[in-house]
């Protein structure tokens, strides 16, 4: 018996070296292929859809008070631009803009959805946190690429009529026509203002945080105790 044990205590030894085994239910993450598509691409958007109706105006506000002449503001401070704004544009003047700034909810979801698919073929050629990098990064390009000329033409929504005189009202313009009118005097580039400065300051750091996630997701999750409900360890 002594033999025996003095035997197999090396091999329990090598046992208790080797990565414990997830337990049931969490051998692995949500992946792209798990997610419900209906939800994901309708019914979130759709939820944003109010989120952004209720931050909308004071969104708007803000963008006019930063652009506004410091010598000769046309706004003293907050409430007098929105008192002013509803007086001339009417209350959805606090709106100038805003079905631009939809479009941009329904791109949202490329992001991700750009990352994935660029995930599914890097996973097969390099390590995860460098696929992941790329995806990252890939992903943010691409949506920067869409993201910005919808940006230019909302912001130019939102200061349309602004500086008109107070006793005056304001003929909004829609989005073709602010679009037309941004082709006409600076051709496509003068959708893509800032596009460089943008995509150098997102693609990296989306970049980097998929691949730190990358790297530090594994460790993160082998320390914590397997003896944990299966439904408190995936929330936290």
């Amino acid at each position: 018996m002594i033999c025996r044990n003095l035997v197999e205590a090396p091999k329990m030894a090598e046992r208790s070296d080797e990565p414990k085994a997830l337990p049931p239910g969490l051998e692995n993450r949500i992946a792209w292929d798990d997610l419900d598509k209906t939800k994901y691409y309708i019914v979130g958007p759709s939820v944003m859809v109010f989120v952004r109706a209720a931050v909308y105006p004071s969104n708007l506000v803000k963008t006019r008070l930063q652009i506004q002449s410091r010598r000769h503001p046309l706004y003293t401070g907050t409430f007098d631009a929105f008192r002013k704004i509803v007086r001339q544009e009417g209350f959805f003047g606090l709106y100038k803009g805003f079905g631009a700034s939809l479009l941009n909810i329904v791109i949202g979801n490329l992001y991700i959805t750009v990352y994935e698919i660029v995930n599914q073929f890097a996973m097969e050629s390099t390590n995860p946190s460098t696929a992941n990098f790329i995806s990252g990064a890939t992903a943010s390009v691409i949506n920067q690429t869409v993201i910005v000329p919808l940006d230019i033409v909302s912001q130019r929504m939102m200061i349309d009529g602004q500086g008109v005189q107070a006793t005056s009202k304001v003929k909004s313009h829609g989005l073709m026509d602010i679009s037309r009118g941004i082709f006409r005097q600076q051709g496509v580039l003068g959708f893509y203002k800032g596009y460089v400065p943008s995509v150098l300051t997102y693609a990296p750091s989306s970049g980097i945080w998929w691949g730190f996630y990358g790297a530090v997701w594994p460790l993160y999750y082998a320390s914590i105790p397997f003896d944990m409900e299966p439904m408190s360890k995936q929330s936290m």
